[in-house]
């Protein structure tokens, strides 16, 4: 019986996918998403992290990415927005949730848990 050879698809891209990422920290999650950056190929994908205002609400977290989508964006550019769990109600993060959704954000709530362990 005559088997092919499996080939990988071979990627014809010719741009990087920018992974912008709005944080509530300005420590723990820069180093986190940075060390995550830098195990992923860099051919086609790269993280920026952008730091938090002098207030780390979740509104100004929006507000800091809708900053840059206002100089930077580009259409290849996936944009993020990453809040703690711990200090925020249910009602808070519904609201800043819906937001990201109309403006085709990614949105992620972190649970400060993991940066202790």
């Amino acid at each position: 019986m005559y088997r092919r050879r499996f080939r990988p698809p071979v990627c014809d891209r010719d741009y990087k996918t920018l992974f912008v990422i709005a944080v509530e920290g300005d420590v723990t999650e820069k180093s986190y998403f940075e060390r995550f950056g830098s195990t992923l190929n860099s051919a086609i994908v790269e993280i920026e992290v952008l730091p938090p205002l002098s207030h780390s609400a979740p509104q100004h977290v929006m507000q800091k990415l809708e900053q840059y989508v206002k100089n930077k964006v580009k259409n290849t550019y996936q944009l993020w927005m990453v809040v703690d769990r711990d200090q925020w109600n249910a009602g808070v993060l519904t609201k800043i949730r819906g937001r990201c959704v109309q403006k085709g954000y990614g949105f992620c709530i972190s649970n400060s848990c993991y940066a202790h362990r």
